[in-house]
């Protein structure tokens, strides 16, 4: 019984947190400030939505919806996910393992695991790069990477790829872009924190 109890109690504790859906009633201005005059749009009743605070006034209340754009309307439509996660791109399995910077230089370890029926052969130079904000793109460093090349990896072969890029200005918001093929192959982005 007690098992139970604690289950609901953190099943409510997560709703808290996450924050509560419900539907709008009525059609509605969808403002960037509260109280602000700056319209982005307008909510259709009967759309749902999630309660996540309210203002200081307690007169607006602070909403996220989910909900579907066409990627051509965007202006960069790729998903960037954090260190720790695992993308594929064309059956080659990449994890960022841990990501740290040190001025003009981004110090990466990745998990590269081939997955495909086929050998794979993975070099850093042709399938991995690093961009910041505005274009600043990462350099490759062979002499601070380590296995920056590794020829004939079996299906289910994995290596742990240690690699140093050096950018000409600070990066800020910086992402590791991964494809699988020199030539239309898919892409995978990771975000780096930083």
């Amino acid at each position: 019984m007690l098992k139970i109890f604690n289950l609901l109690i953190c099943f409510s504790l997560l709703e808290y947190v996450i924050g509560q859906q419900t539907s709008l009633i009525k059609s509605i201005d969808l403002l960037v400030t509260p109280g602000g005059s700056k319209e982005i749009g307008t909510l259709e009743d009967g759309i749902v939505v999630t309660k996540l605070k309210r203002d200081p006034s307690g007169k607006y209340v602070k909403i996220s919806l989910e909900g579907y754009v066409l990627a051509d309307a965007l202006k960069d439509a790729n998903i960037s996910l954090s260190v720790g996660d695992v993308q594929i791109a064309d059956q080659v399995k990449y994890k960022l393992l841990n990501a740290r910077i040190n001025g003009k230089k981004v110090f990466l370890k990745v998990q590269v695991t081939n997955q495909r029926f086929k050998v794979f052969d993975f070099t850093a130079i042709t399938l991995l790069k690093v961009y910041g904000d505005d274009g600043n793109q990462g350099e490759l460093n062979p002499f601070e990477s380590i296995n920056t090349v590794v020829y004939g990896l079996e299906e289910s072969d994995a290596v742990d790829v240690d690699l140093v890029f050096d950018f000409e200005e600070s990066p800020k918001n910086i992402e590791l872009r991964c494809i699988s093929e020199m030539t239309d192959g898919e892409k995978v982005f990771f975000r780096l924190g930083f």
